[in-house]
């Protein structure tokens, strides 16, 4: 006959065994060791998984863990929004002191190199117009001269106007070629500046496109860090990465339109006077009783030495009347 398959008892079982035989059981057969219980008890089982209704009875696991809470997950992802954010205002900010100060420095250079061109202009006028005066005090003086002596018909006059002519001539001359001069290095300051526009705006507008992609690639790094330690812990509400990429991206090209417009005007705006404005400028610091800062060198005071006269000076020229002979 089969064992009880019931819960195991030991007596219950010796008692079986010898039934089957048909025999009693030696009173050794019962229960030389007593035991204290009857039944086995399974071990405990233990699960992670959740309960869902009747089974387990172990806990979830707690996904915000990592953070402290779901109270430490929103603070970490505000205080990522917030470096961000700080960070491309930062950076937006950075470019756009730098720009201007490029630009003011830009703008004060060509200042100075068209503050140079009107000077060089006024410098020649102020110049010419002395030559032209000393000429014509000079030929005054020698006119009284000889009306004084009774030469005015002498040939005295007429070679007096031609030395002045030569002298004047002489004298322009010089003026002029310290207008050249001072011209070729305004000419050549002017084409150095035009290509430090040229090369600093460009390298501007590279180092803005520098420092947008930079907060985009940190920001793209953030923020994938922290929804890959979300998805980990399938935690489903994550930060919309491109989303916010572009409204952080938007923000600092807008804060920096304004000098993307400067940058753009600039080789308008930061430009050589024309040649007619430097002439209009010259005549305005004329007017108003200004005189040039590096003056032209020219002969001023030309006197002429008389034969036949007191008159010291260096051009000897005669002063007896026509057709009069000296006695």
């Amino acid at each position: 006959m089969p064992f009880n398959s019931g819960p195991f008892n030991a007596q219950t079982q010796v008692n079986q065994v010898y039934k089957t035989l048909g025999v009693p059981a030696p009173a050794s057969a019962i229960n030389p060791y007593p035991i204290q219980t009857n039944t086995i008890t399974p071990a405990p089982k233990t699960t992670t998984q959740a309960n869902t209704g009747g089974g387990g009875s172990a806990a979830k696991a707690d996904p915000y863990a990592k953070w402290g809470g779901r109270a430490g997950l929103d603070q970490a992802r505000n205080n990522l929004m917030e470096g961000l954010n700080n960070s491309a205002n930062q950076s937006a900010a950075s470019w756009r002191y730098g720009a201007e100060d490029t630009l003011n420095a830009l703008t004060e250079k060509q200042n100075n190199i068209n503050r140079m061109g009107a000077q060089n202009e006024l410098a020649r006028t102020q110049g010419r117009q002395g030559i032209l005066g000393m000429v014509g005090r000079n030929l005054r003086s020698s006119g009284v001269m000889l009306a004084n002596k009774n030469a005015s018909d002498s040939s005295a006059a007429g070679a007096l106007a031609n030395a002045y002519g030569d002298i004047g001539h002489r004298e322009l001359n010089k003026v002029g070629n310290q207008y050249a001069m001072q011209g070729e290095e305004i000419r050549r300051l002017q084409e150095n500046q035009t290509r430090d526009l040229t090369t600093k705006t460009n390298r501007l507008r590279e180092d803005k496109n520098f420092q947008v992609n930079d907060i985009v690639n940190k920001a793209r790094t953030a923020i994938g860090a922290l929804n890959a330690d979300m998805a980990n812990a399938s935690i489903p509400d994550r930060i919309a990465m491109e989303q916010e990429i572009n409204r952080i991206k938007n923000g600092m090209l807008d804060s920096l339109q304004k000098l993307d417009s400067d940058l753009a005007s600039a080789p308008s705006n930061i430009r050589a006077d024309s040649a007619d404005a430097r002439r209009a400028e010259a005549q305005r610091m004329a007017g108003e009783g200004m005189e040039a800062s590096n003056p032209f060198e020219f002969n001023q005071d030309i006197n002429t030495q008389f034969q036949g006269g007191p008159f010291a000076g260096n051009m000897p020229l005669y002063t007896f009347p026509r057709n009069r002979q000296r006695s």
